[in-house]
């Protein structure tokens, strides 16, 4: 809720008017922490008093139809926090509902709008890289609740729920590239059994066809080190994405010899990675002394939360990313 606070305040012509949660005391001092003007313990109370015209649903994925159902009932926009729901058919009834109701239903894939996830859709749209192919997408993190031996958090209760945390960032990554997924196979290893009994796979690998290319995705959780990283295949170039140290390179082939190519790539790409780092220290620098965000997965957050708001105000589609 922290995040999407500090993301939609930085919007023009948007109120946040009132928290809700189950604990009223815990609506209540959100709303005092940052300067809200009204808290409820429930959505009938929320809607007597003065209902909002967009509601952002943070509870846990299993609980948002409980939630974002009654919502679009009564005529509310509703950005809900991914995966929209755990299964498909709750997805495809809320999707319909949205649709019925005339309200705008959106899911929050905040990582399509990373700031070098961004370059690469304008240069792919641009057709730098020529007719786009193939995607490879690495997600190797840290998992904290597994280190820290919290069981019982939601992602641990099915082995495919890690998949629904944590695989909507690089598959909404793949999806905004290539389009819908038309074929799927899924492999997973390593398994381990949590002290809740569950089995638990920290590894998974999917081979994607999309409408548009193809994909794998690679996915491994509980490591010291963390790597986030694309690379896009074009006809006509490939870019590289490092999505922890917000590097962005494309490589194109130029007119010279091949070993002049290499070496003039190679020096461009160095000068792109060293820029970007001193774009970022400069970034962070100018947030700390101004008091105000400016990392990378805040940008993220505004750029969603503003694509939405402006989706609200001009109208399209009912339903934006559901299927995802």
């Amino acid at each position: 809720a922290t995040h999407h606070v500090q993301a939609v305040r930085t919007l023009p012509g948007v109120e946040i008017v009132a928290a809700c949660d189950v604990d009223e005391s815990v609506a209540r001092r959100f709303a005092d922490q940052w300067g809200i003007p009204r808290a409820h313990g429930s959505l009938d109370d929320l809607h007597r008093e003065d209902p909002p015209d967009v509601a952002h649903v943070l509870v846990p994925p299993a609980a948002h139809r409980a939630v974002v159902e009654p919502l679009l009932r009564a005529g509310v926009h509703v950005l809900a926090e991914k995966p929209l729901a755990p299964d498909p058919e709750d997805c495809r009834d809320l999707a319909e509902l949205a649709l019925h109701s005339g309200v705008r239903l959106g899911v929050n894939h905040n990582f399509v709008f990373h700031p070098v996830v961004a370059q690469l859709r304008r240069d792919v749209s641009d057709r730098q890289l020529g007719k786009l192919r193939h995607v490879d997408s690495i997600t190797h993190v840290p998992l904290r609740q597994l280190d820290a031996g919290q069981h019982d958090h939601w992602m641990f209760r099915h082995p495919g729920n890690i998949l629904l945390e944590q695989g909507p960032h690089p598959l909404s990554q793949v999806i905004a590239l290539l389009g819908p997924v038309r074929d799927l196979d899924v492999s997973v290893s390593g398994k381990q059994t949590l002290r809740t009994g569950q089995p638990f796979y920290p590894t998974w690998q999917l081979a994607l066809e999309c409408e548009r290319g193809t994909a794998s995705v690679y996915l491994s959780f509980g490591h010291e080190t963390a790597l986030q990283s694309l690379v896009a295949i074009g006809q006509d170039g490939v870019a590289r994405l490092d999505l922890e140290t917000h590097t962005y390179s494309l490589r194109r082939r130029t007119r010279y010899l091949e070993a002049i190519d290499i070496a003039a790539t190679s020096v461009a790409e160095g000068f792109r990675v060293a820029s970007a780092g001193v774009r970022q220290l400069i970034a962070y620098s100018l947030g700390m002394l101004r008091g105000r965000r400016a990392d990378a997965f805040f940008r993220t957050m505004t750029g969603r939360s503003g694509e939405f708001y402006r989706w609200v105000r001009e109208g399209g589609e009912s339903v934006i990313d559901a299927r995802w």
